[in-house]
């Protein structure tokens, strides 16, 4: 009696395999949870873990499409934190004396003023405490772990009784 085949396999079999793998990927990418990915797909939720635990190159789909997602994210936080331009355009049909259309295309750009706090996280998280405003602190808690003190005290010291 042959084997029966689990549904990855099956599209292997069928030549389907990287198309199923492509649109875990998509999908991941995309934030969609994962009952609605395996629904996509024509697989019961179930089975779906069942494959991922069973077979890496679906954890590896799934691992790209959140990269993928990551990199759109700070690509937008980016845009945000350096202030995007964007571009709106209003297209105007007017009639002239003989009845004609004419079509006036008008584009206005304009540009967002960058958001602090998008540009905050990202010199803080590419470039390190150098741009965190606990730079002194962190810098003191440094000198004092690798002068290996033990005490720290306030700068007044309490009396005890």
């Amino acid at each position: 009696m042959p084997k029966l085949l689990d549904s990855y396999q099956q599209w292997e079999k069928d030549g389907i395999l990287n198309k199923k793998l492509e649109k875990i990927e998509e999908l991941s990418s995309k934030r969609i949870n994962q009952r609605d990915l395996a629904d996509s797909i024509g697989i019961s939720e179930k089975t779906f873990i069942v494959l991922k635990r069973k077979h890496s190159k679906i954890k590896d789909a799934i691992y790209k499409g959140k990269e993928s997602m990551k990199k759109d994210l700070l690509d937008a936080m980016y845009q945000l934190a350096i202030g995007a331009f964007s571009e709106d355009t209003k297209t105007n049909i007017e009639k002239d004396g003989n009845g004609k259309r004419k079509e006036r295309i008008e584009k206005h750009t304009k540009k967002e003023k960058p958001d602090y706090k998008a540009l905050r996280y990202l010199l803080i998280t590419n470039f390190g405490r150098e741009y965190n405003e606990k730079k002194r602190e962190l810098d003191l808690m440094e000198k004092r772990l690798n002068a290996k003190e033990d005490d720290w005290t306030n700068a007044i010291d309490v009396e005890e009784d």
